[in-house]
């Protein structure tokens, strides 16, 4: 999509919010007076200056926006990768080899003639393989889920395109503050600094209240409340594990259940 060099916007040296002329007075033809709306800061710029001043900091703001969703774009390439099929079919394996197993037990001690607590006494570590195995795989499995849930809860409302300041505006561009092309879908790249920005009908619904919060964290920052700190990083790790000792308790649990209901 074509850009128009006059329209680049420049953002804030503060806030990195995108700024708009003001009339602050006479002025020389070759000057613009900008202002931010967010944290008040004002400065001017020769026209002839304006698109290598806009340029800079549109690429100032990009790297630092790729900075901090480096941590994020990694989890979404382990998550499209699907390590959790790998989980589910070493399962299954555990499954098959732990009911053929039991299965041969119980043949083998109903040929012995053993009483209820040698069977019990037996059938406890043949019932408790496939048991705990499936156990921490489904555990691992839920665990991972969880995570999911929790990351895209936190990710998603960063990823969204700002909304726009009039009820019938466009939205704006996430990371410069560009006007986006007047389109939705999932993605629509801006064509100023090629940030892609999630649009959704909630930027409408709830235009108001994200124009409030944009404010707040656009002072926030200006005032260098903000760290540059990662909030994002992903727990899929320790929900994993949670999931897994919780599973295999569980199993556990069911396996001895099992074996004494088999004996």
């Amino acid at each position: 999509m074509y850009a128009a060099p006059e329209q680049q916007p420049i953002p804030c040296q503060r806030c990195g919010a995108a700024m708009a002329p003001t009339h602050e007075g006479p002025l020389y033809n070759d000057v613009i007076a900008l202002g931010c709306l967010y944290c008040g800061a004002r400065e001017t710029v020769r026209h002839d200056e304006r698109l290598r001043v806009s340029r800079e900091r549109i690429a100032l703001l990009r790297m630092a926006q790729d900075a901090a969703e480096a941590p994020a774009l990694h989890a979404d390439r382990l998550i499209a990768s699907r390590p959790w099929l790998g989980g589910v079919v070493v399962g299954a394996v555990m499954l098959l080899n732990g009911l053929n197993q039991l299965g041969a037990t119980r043949d083998a001690l109903d040929r012995a003639g053993l009483d209820t607590a040698q069977r019990t006494e037996l059938l406890v570590p043949a019932c408790l393989w496939p048991t705990v195995g499936v156990g921490v795989v489904a555990g691992m499995f839920v665990g991972w889920t969880l995570a999911l849930r929790q990351y895209r809860a936190a990710v998603t409302p960063v990823r969204r395109a700002r909304p726009p300041r009039t009820p019938r505006g466009a939205a704006r561009c996430r990371c410069c503050g560009a006007d986006l092309p007047g389109q939705w879908g999932a993605f629509v790249v801006c064509a100023y600094c090629n940030t892609h920005n999630l649009l959704d009908r909630s930027l409408l619904a709830a235009r108001e209240s994200l124009l409030v919060e944009e404010t707040r964290v656009q002072q926030a920052r200006a005032a260098g409340v903000i760290a540059r700190a990662n909030a994002l990083t992903p727990t899929f790790g320790r929900w994993s594990m949670v999931g897994a000792a919780l599973g295999a308790g569980l199993g556990a649990a069911l396996g001895y259940a099992l074996a004494s209901a088999l004996a």
